[in-house]
């Protein structure tokens, strides 16, 4: 008996190791079972339906063509820790031909600062720091905002009024989370803190140096001890120390002249950004977020909070996640774009519905895409079209 003719689902049998058969009976029920089966679907009990795979192959075959040797993406949806849709597209490395697999590590950009919000409230939650607490108390060298202390909430909540730190160094990619402290000490800022949000890698660089000061040992090594292991996540990591290779890297592209050319541009600078990890580790983190692996659920919910600046008006950023409501349903989410890499996790907090999208394409449509899928499993609405943030 053979496949159906589906590449996302054919690709979901060879690399995650599917049984075939059962999934083809799954696709071919008679229409009382289909009836039980699209319930079950809706409270996670069993994978997603016929129709769901098939929409999400039409999605991603309309920007990466089924049978062409070009950089793609990962799709994964979970429910409450149950993954119900994998598909791969396109390749990891295109001039090597190497298709991508379970163990396919893909370069979070932005999506990394969730990872560090949760590392600080997760000091928050031991009695380390204080979210009211001005950051001077952990990075003495940071001024006050023309007089008034700059809380860490304020970090977290991308209120506190810094530049982007890029336009500090001529070289960027040799520049450490030191160094933007030394650089932060002696800048003006944009506006008074708290009277307004601005997106800002700034203030998570600096975030991810408070964690180091706070828990004595490296960045990179406290998300290894405290966060990846306890949650079984090993593949994944934050990279401090380039050039250092990851096993089963995804090679990073960006469309230069008409053809995808290989691009990468790692940096020392860790918070904002360089959380390499793939897209089975996201269920991982996901599900260790909702069942209180790492710290307690009022303390988490922190995160899920919107900022409030001084006039009283809320934000739509929580810690480390952007925040919305979809479907009459509250999400939290996130984007990120860097050089060769485009990346989307977003979580409902309400159903437990994950949708993480992972490319190693630059500028590729993530976000656009997230939001279609998750029409496909919530039904109706709008969905979000919302550039990613750079980085």
């Amino acid at each position: 008996m053979g496949f159906p003719k589906s590449d996302g689902i054919a690709i979901l049998c060879h690399t995650f190791g599917v049984d075939g058969i059962g999934l083809w009976g799954k696709l071919h029920q008679p229409p009382m079972k289909k009836t039980i089966l699209s319930l079950l679907v809706a409270v996670g009990l069993v994978g997603s339906s016929p129709a769901q795979e098939r929409a999400i192959d039409d999605i991603m075959h309309r920007s990466i063509k089924a049978g062409e040797v070009v950089p793609g993406a990962q799709v994964l949806v979970a429910k409450n820790g149950r993954v119900i849709f994998t598909g791969s597209y396109g390749f990891a490395d295109v001039e090597h031909k190497t298709p991508f697999n379970s163990e396919s590590v893909f370069d979070l950009a932005s999506c990394s600062k969730q990872f560090t919000a949760v590392a600080v409230l997760m000091l928050v939650d031991q009695g380390k720091i204080g979210l009211h607490e001005p950051i001077q108390k952990y990075l003495p060298e940071i001024q006050p905002n023309n007089g008034k202390k700059i809380e860490v909430r304020d970090l977290l909540h991308m209120t506190a009024g810094f530049h982007h730190y890029f336009n500090w160094f001529g070289n960027h990619e040799k520049a450490t989370n030191e160094d933007v402290a030394k650089k932060a000490s002696n800048k003006q800022y944009k506006f008074p803190v708290g009277e307004k949000y601005d997106y800002s890698n700034t203030a998570y660089a600096l975030l991810a140096l408070l964690v180091q000061r706070v828990s004595g040992e490296p960045f990179s090594q406290f998300m290894s001890s405290e966060i990846f292991k306890p949650l079984g996540m090993n593949h994944t990591l934050v990279l401090d120390n380039p050039p250092m290779e990851i096993p089963n890297r995804a090679q990073g592209y960006a469309m230069k002249q008409k053809e995808f050319k290989p691009v990468r541009d790692d940096t020392r600078v860790v918070g904002d950004g360089q959380v390499f990890t793939t897209a089975q580790d996201l269920v991982l983190w996901d599900k260790g977020l909702r069942e209180g692996k790492l710290l307690r659920a009022e303390t988490l919910n922190h995160a899920y909070i919107p900022g409030k600046l001084k006039d009283g008006k809320k934000t739509k950023y929580g810690m480390g996640y952007e925040i919305s409501q979809e479907f009459g349903k509250k999400w939290v989410f996130h984007g990120g774009a860097w050089t060769g890499t485009s990346t989307y996790i977003s979580r409902c907090l309400d159903d437990g519905l994950l949708v993480v999208i992972l490319s190693n394409i630059e500028k590729f449509d993530v976000m656009g895409i997230g939001a279609k899928i998750e029409r496909l499993y919530e039904g109706g609405g709008t969905g979000r079209h919302k550039k990613n943030h750079n980085n």
